[in-house]
Order: structure tokens, then sequence, then C-alpha cells
């Protein structure tokens, strides 16, 4: 669960090996799916039957079975029932560490920096629409078949599908200037700031003028 800033506390995978894989194959809760929090990881969400509606920072939109939303690290995301339907899906986290070797790498410094600094947006809604999106969702597949097999060597098979999604999602990516990176960072700050608030005080008889003061926002 959460702490009180709304961060998930849980470790993903290993310190050797930072990524893993979860599925929700049962409807537990009959609204929500997926509470709101953040971490310091990425997430890739692929639902695997019904549907939802999927909260990534302040953009909401519904997904379906056979797509996926991406996460990027310190994203607010949460996700709620749709239309009735069932909401089941697996989600591969994974910290940017996985995808750099010594510090400093080529790799690290062109494809995964420009991600972690905002001047590179990932695309958030992933589907078979284009055929990046399918050879996406079907690294997801055969990243949730070696998690669940775990053969010798799984690892070795997770990272290179890894490195596919990350090529495709780097690939069309939205490039944005720092400025507008800055902005959003405040916003998102902002936003963390007020859910902090309602979760520590959900208890009491919390005004529209308390979370506007707190945002520093007209009501």
């Amino acid at each position: 669960m959460p702490n009180q800033e709304l961060k998930e506390i849980k470790a993903h995978g290993s310190v050797l090996f930072p990524m893993d894989v979860y599925s929700l194959k049962k409807d537990e809760n009959e609204y929500n799916k997926l509470y709101c929090h953040w971490h310091e990881e990425f997430e890739i969400i692929f639902v695997t039957e019904g549907g939802g509606e999927f909260h990534i920072g302040d953009k909401s939109f519904p997904v379906y079975a056979g797509e996926a939303v991406c996460v990027n690290r310190n994203e607010l995301h949460a996700a709620v029932s749709l239309k009735n339907l069932p909401c089941h899906y697996s989600a591969v986290v994974f910290h940017p560490s996985i995808l750099t070797g010594m510090a400093g790498d080529l790799i690290q410094n062109n494809y995964v920096n420009p991600v972690l600094s905002g001047e590179i947006v990932l695309p958030k809604h992933i589907t078979a629409h284009e055929d990046w999106g399918r050879s996406v969702l079907s690294s997801l597949q055969a990243i949730m078949n070696c998690f669940a097999i775990r053969k010798d060597g799984f690892e070795l098979l997770a990272k290179a599908e890894l490195y596919t999604i990350w090529y495709h999602l780097y690939s069309h990516a939205e490039r944005i200037k720092s400025a507008q990176s800055q902005k959003d960072e405040r916003k998102t700050l902002k936003i963390k700031t007020v859910l902090e608030y309602i979760h520590c005080n959900y208890a009491k008889d919390i005004k529209l003028s308390e979370l506007a003061s707190l945002a520093e926002l007209s009501e």
C-alpha cells in the first residue's frame, strides 16, 4: 500500500534485477481496480479481460482488453471499473536502471535520461491499431510468459523484450520543451499535495477552498 504521500513502498524485483510482473485476475473490489499511487519505477499495464477507466497523471481514458497503458516513474495512476465490465490486467513494473549498463553509457544518455528529465514523454495508451503497438503488446505477452514459467535464463528473454518495448515507446514518444516539462512537474506536485491532504483528512469535512489553497489555485 502507498504511504501518506501515496508513494508505493513495495520493492519490485530485486536490486540485481529490478523488474517484476503482477496480475489481477479476479474482481476483489467492484469499483476501484487500481488504487491511486505512484512509485519510482515505470509500469506498463496490459488489460487481459474487460476494461477500465485509467487515470494517468492528468489524463483519463478507457482501456479495453488487448490494450495497455504506460505509466512514467513518479506519475500518479489509478483505475476504476468501466461499464460494469471486469477489469483484469497484468502489470510489468521495472526500474529504469535495468535498461542501462555502466553509469553514463550510451543507452542511458541517449534513450533513458531524456525520459527521466521529462524532455521525452512516452505514449500512455498502447493499442493494436498500428504495427508498433502490436509489437509492444506482443512483447508484453512474452514478458508475462517468461515470469509465469521462469525457465532458466528467463531474465535474459524478459530484458530483451523490454528493450523492444522501450525502443517502440521511445520512437513514438512526444518531444516537449524544457519549460513545458517543468510546468508539468509543478502541476504533478500540486496534485500530489492535494491528494496527500485528502488521504490524511478524509474523515473530516474537507472544503474546496482548503484544497484550492494547498494547490495555489482558484476554486
